[in-house]
């Protein structure tokens, strides 16, 4: 069993996930892999966070991820289902490139203030799924990411000089960036570096796209119109 669903948009757990949960207690699955988030792990300060990490998720789309996550770890051990969590950093992939946000002139931090960012493109992500249902991997949380936690603006910078765009000029100051781009505080201001040692050990995995630029140009050669 897969369950990529996300909590609803407000409250403070995920009832959606422990209704599907109660609808299988009847007849249990055999695993069951779950796609959180690394917001759980909360602000970090700029720190290294392997699955051991302290859980300090603070915002509440985050707290509905946690909820979700102990739903189904209580009820898999009920069950003596095997379990994963895949918590994910952001996805990115055809599509998910936000061509449109620079095209229309997306402001960003400059580069010399903009934290370090963590994610994981979408190919990978499956990848990862089709290697738990198939290879009897150990129950347990696993961290996603690639090895070069790119930041967020040097990415945006990636993408608009492949597709010929010029960004405008980027904001020095980080608070007065958030002032005019509240959406991103959240984000930005929660600073880590995921860990993804376990699951390459543990699968014996590599991501294909183990560094931005690799991810950039072929989620751009995959349907994506340049133009």
């Amino acid at each position: 069993m897969v369950y990529l669903a996300p909590p609803p948009k407000s409250g403070d757990g995920d009832p959606r996930l422990r209704r599907f949960l109660a609808r299988l207690e009847a007849d249990p699955p055999e695993r069951f892999v779950y796609a959180s988030t690394t917001g759980v792990y909360g602000n970090q300060h700029g720190a290294e966070v392997t699955e051991d990490a302290p859980l300090l998720a603070a915002s509440p789309r985050a707290l509905r991820r946690l909820d979700a996550e102990r739903a189904l770890v209580e009820a898999a051990t009920r069950w003596g289902t095997q379990w994963n969590i895949l918590r994910l950093p952001g996805i990115y992939g055809p599509g998910r490139l936000r061509e449109e946000a620079i095209r229309a002139g997306l402001q960003v931090p400059c580069p010399d203030v903009c934290p370090a960012g963590n994610r994981i493109h979408r190919d990978d992500i499956v990848a990862v799924i089709v290697r738990l249902l198939a290879s009897g991997a150990p129950t347990g949380v696993f961290n996603l990411a690639d090895a070069e936690h790119m930041s967020s603006t040097r990415f945006a910078m990636a993408v608009a000089q492949r597709i010929g765009v010029e960004l405008p000029p980027c904001i020095p100051d980080l608070e007065a960036y958030y002032a005019t781009h509240p959406g991103m505080a959240s984000f930005l201001r929660e600073r880590r570096r995921v860990d993804s040692s376990r699951v390459r050990r543990a699968l014996n995995w590599t991501p294909r796209y183990d560094d931005a630029i690799s991810g950039i140009d072929a989620s751009l050669g995959d349907g994506t119109d340049r133009n």
